[in-house]
């Protein structure tokens, strides 16, 4: 796998000087964080569990970048990926800093999608929807709406299910947590998520 990437990369590079190919004798997931700082986009794998190859690879190491680089990050789920990333997008949408960060980072997807869904949970989901969608209309965006009361099964749950429902390659939602004494604690929804994702995330 690493001779495949680095003939990928070798190929890239002979047309781009902006391809390079770095490997670092450290691997912790602060050390990954700390140069993903200086990248527009970091390109993270799922955990497998059952892929006995990656018991080197720091478990958590994708939710650890995600919360400590700052940077938009996309996590490809370990069944393999749709061939085209971006063509229906779901949004899942509360009127926090991390999801409209999250927004932030999907507009180069957003502008070039064929269907992008927005998904709201609570009492006041539909005005934040609306909200978001003129936002997004703005741009050129057009969008169609799912504002939820409550919801029995987890809002993971949910995404899952309506992203499998409507065919979506990408699910753009914020990454939450809570910092206990220098350790960094998931929410329930992003913690699900990353577990049991079947679709790329862009958090």
């Amino acid at each position: 796998r690493r001779r495949a990437a680095r003939n990928i990369v070798d190929r890239a590079r002979e047309t781009s000087k902006q391809v390079t190919w770095v490997e670092e004798a450290v691997a912790s997931p602060a050390h990954f964080a700390a140069r993903a700082r200086y990248a527009d986009l970091c390109i993270l794998g799922q955990d497998d569990p059952d892929d006995a190859e990656s018991a080197d690879v720091w478990r958590g190491f994708a939710a650890d970048v995600v919360v400590a680089s700052g940077q938009p990050c996309l996590v490809l789920p370990w069944i393999p990926p749709p061939p085209v990333i971006g063509r229906r997008v779901i949004i899942a949408w509360s009127s926090t800093r991390e999801a409209a960060r999250a927004v932030t980072a999907a507009l180069p997807f957003l502008r070039t999608a064929e269907d992008v869904h927005l998904i709201g949970c609570g009492p006041y989901a539909r005005r934040e929807l609306a909200a978001l969608q003129q936002r997004l209309d703005n741009h050129a965006i057009r969008t169609s709406t799912l504002a939820l009361e409550k919801e029995a099964n987890g809002v993971g749950a949910t995404l899952l299910s309506e992203a499998a429902a409507r065919g979506a390659d990408l699910l753009v939602m914020g990454c939450y947590g809570h910092s206990r004494a220098r350790e960094w604690t998931l929410g329930g929804t992003t913690k699900s998520i990353l577990q049991a994702m079947t679709v790329p995330v862009l958090m």
